[in-house]
Formats: C-alpha cells, structure tokens, sequence
C-alpha cells in the first residue's frame, strides 16, 4: 500500500511545495539555531541581563544536548 500511495500522494503536491519545505528546514540546522543563540545571548550581555544570558545559554546547551540524545535513543 505505502509504495502506491506514495506516488499519488507526491502527484497531488503543488510544484514548488518541495522547495519551500526544504527551506524551512533549514531554520533548524544546527549552524543556524547556533548564530541564533550567540546572537541572543550577546544581546543579554549588552544589556546587562547576566542571568537571563546565563539562563538562555544554559537552556541552549541543554537543549541541544537532549535533542542529541533522544536522536541516538530513538
């Protein structure tokens, strides 16, 4: 069943669909979501906001490092 709905199911897909999903995606790349957080955090640091910064990069670090794991697990 999976390999004949496959087929009809990317038939029904607008052309440029693929494109755009495969550049949303790309949000969620690694060097991305990094620039992201540097870019926050030194944010936090201009303003003084030590814990906050302190906070946002704990929080960044954990993150990743439980997005790791549960990849590895599952």
């Amino acid at each position: 069943m999976t390999r004949s709905l496959h087929p009809r199911i990317r038939s029904l897909r607008p052309p440029d669909a693929l494109r755009a999903f495969s550049f949303i995606t790309h949000f969620g790349d690694f060097e991305v979501l990094a620039a992201l957080a540097v870019l926050v955090c030194a944010a936090l640091l201009a303003a003084r906001r030590w814990l906050l910064a302190s906070a946002w990069l704990i929080g960044t670090i954990t993150g990743g490092l439980l997005n790791r794991l549960l990849k590895a697990i599952f």
